[in-house]
């Protein structure tokens, strides 16, 4: 088991997000990375009931909820006096990629950025730097959260300077983009067809099976190893028992 393997079965997490199946989707990925303690909020109102009662040691918020959106669901971990924790890392979720919601989020206090849509590698490499590079925590009249300052090292005259830098955000090629779209297009129809499938139909169970094998393929493309293992387990299960009907 690795570091991150190791910390990640210690922490608690709790995911803020309005849109269930996101909320599941995550939940589902930290567990196959090894987390234990999960708890789930869909606004941020009921964020800051959940973050009161469990004391998380991470948190993951979506920016655009209603009635409490992430950005004041961030703001009041960051500067709420009754607040036991305001240093805990926060991860925000969106699916905007423009300059200005990444500011917002930055001058809000979040310690790490995730566009939309998620991979198991962007979640982890977020959660990896959120853990084990933290940056250092600054509490002044106008900020508090993680210092903006992207570099520590004195003799660093490149690029990430200034105050003003953008925290490290984790952006999804096109390629990939389109890989995942594929993926969620090719589950909603393997879903709805396992639903009302007709285990005698052996056309049907061969499309089915066809479909396990391609969404497996589009897995192993973006790295999946959630995803990689369940189709796996399908697509082996299908062939074993699916010719007799006994499914």
């Amino acid at each position: 088991m690795g570091k991150l393997e190791q910390k990640l079965s210690k922490i608690s997490v709790l995911i803020v997000d309005d849109h269930k199946f996101l909320r599941d989707m995550l939940r589902d990925m930290l567990r196959g990375f090894g987390v234990n303690q999960l708890h789930v909020a869909s606004h941020g109102r009921e964020g800051i009931e959940a973050f009161r009662n469990q004391t998380p040691s991470l948190v993951f918020t979506d920016l655009n909820m209603e009635p409490m959106n992430g950005l004041e669901f961030t703001q009041w971990i960051r500067t709420n006096p009754n607040n036991p924790n305001p240093q805990v890392p926060i991860i925000m979720l969106t699916a905007n990629n423009d300059a200005t919601s990444i500011t917002a989020a930055r001058d809000a206090g979040v310690s790490e950025l995730i566009i939309k849509p998620l991979v198991p590698s962007s979640v982890l490499q977020r959660l990896n730097a959120a853990l084990f590079e933290p940056r250092e925590f600054i509490t002044g009249p106008t900020y508090t959260g993680p210092s903006r300052r992207r570099r520590s090292c004195a003799n660093y005259k490149g690029i990430h300077r200034r105050a003003a830098d953008p925290l490290r955000v984790s952006h999804l090629d096109l390629v990939t983009k389109k890989i995942v779209k594929d993926i969620t297009v090719e589950a909603k129809a393997l879903m709805k067809g396992i639903r009302t499938l007709d285990v005698t139909d052996r056309l049907l169970v061969r499309a089915m099976l066809n479909r396990a094998k391609t969404i497996k393929q589009l897995a192993t493309q973006v790295r999946d190893e959630q995803l990689i293992s369940t189709t796996s387990s399908l697509v082996g299960y299908v062939e074993a028992v699916g010719a007799n009907g006994n499914m």
